[in-house]
C-alpha cells in the first residue's frame, strides 16, 4: 500500500514491468534476418520462457481483466503503444511469407491466438493439472519444456502450405 496505494496500481506496474522486459527481446528479434517460420519459433520460445519465469501471470491477468473493464481498456492502450510497431512488422513478414509460399494463408489474429493460447494454457491449469495427474511441481518444469517444443512443432508444421 505504501508504494502503490491501490491493487490496480500494483497490477499496472507488474504488467508494465513484464512488458518492458519483453519489448527489448522483441526488438532484438525483429532485427534478425530469419525465415518467418524461424521468427515464429523464436516468438513462441520468448513468450513461453516469460510464462515459465512467471507461471502465475496468465491467471492473474485473466482474473484482473475479467473483473475490471477499465483495466481491459488500459491494457489495450498500453499494448497499442508499446507493441504496435512489432505487430506491424510481424504482419508484413506474415504477408511476405504467404506470398513466397513459405506458409499457408492465415489471419494474423488467428496465428497470434494460436500461439498465446497454446503457450498459456498449461500455466492456466498447472496447479489443477499437477493435482489431477500427480505430477510434482518440480517435474512440471520437464512437462513445460516438452510442451514448449510441442507448441513450436504444432504451430510451425501447421503453417506449412
Amino acid at each position: 500500500h505504501y508504494y502503490f496505494r491501490t491493487k490496480e496500481n500494483l497490477f499496472n506496474r507488474i504488467f508494465e514491468k513484464k512488458l518492458e522486459q519483453t519489448i527489448p527481446q522483441l526488438f532484438e528479434l525483429s532485427q534478425q534476418k530469419v525465415s518467418f517460420l524461424e521468427r515464429i519459433r523464436q516468438v513462441i520460445e520468448i513468450h513461453f520462457s516469460i510464462l515459465q519465469q512467471n507461471p502465475k501471470l496468465p491467471r492473474m491477468i485473466l482474473n484482473e481483466l475479467g473483473t475490471d473493464p477499465k483495466r481491459t481498456e488500459w491494457l489495450r492502450s498500453l499494448l497499442l503503444e508499446k507493441a504496435k510497431p512489432y505487430y506491424m512488422q510481424f504482419e508484413e513478414e506474415r504477408k511476405q511469407a504467404i506470398q513466397n509460399g513459405e506458409i499457408r494463408p492465415i489471419e494474423p489474429i488467428t496465428l497470434l491466438l494460436d500461439i498465446l493460447s497454446m503457450n498459456a494454457f498449461i500455466f492456466l491449469v498447472y496447479p489443477s493439472f499437477c493435482n489431477i495427474t500427480g505430477i510434482e511441481l518440480g517435474d512440471f518444469e520437464k512437462v513445460a519444456e516438452t510442451r514448449k517444443k510441442e507448441v513450436i512443432t504444432l504451430i510451425t508444421n501447421g503453417l506449412r502450405p
